[in-house]
């Protein structure tokens, strides 16, 4: 009896786990968005003359996308990928909402 508790909680534990969302602050986020920007401007010369702010928690994966998405953007940097508006929490347009097709 106690293997099969040993092995059920080896086996669900780390599952129930990765269901949790990470969220990161506003303040880090516009740190990390501002130094990808930066980086972009000494790179290319030129960034999007609109900033970009946070001011609601958001996810990190959406965050650490549109940063990836930022630096490894073409030059001239001339608009925000379009990856960036997955965390104001919008649905990209012809992509498939993860959560909401496989979730009941």
């Amino acid at each position: 009896m106690k293997r099969f508790f040993f092995l059920f909680w080896i086996a669900f534990v780390p599952l129930l786990s990765s269901c949790v969302v990470e969220k990161i602050e506003p303040t880090e986020a516009n740190i990390d968005l501002f130094v990808a920007v930066e980086y972009k401007r000494s790179e290319c010369g030129s960034v999007p003359p609109i900033p970009l702010f946070v001011m609601d928690e958001l996810e990190k994966n959406a965050l650490a996308g549109c940063v990836i998405a930022i630096m490894s953007a073409p030059c001239p940097m001339t608009e925000y990928p379009l990856i960036c508006v997955r965390m104001y929490g919008q649905n990209l347009p012809g992509a498939v909402d993860l959560q909401d097709a496989f979730v009941p």
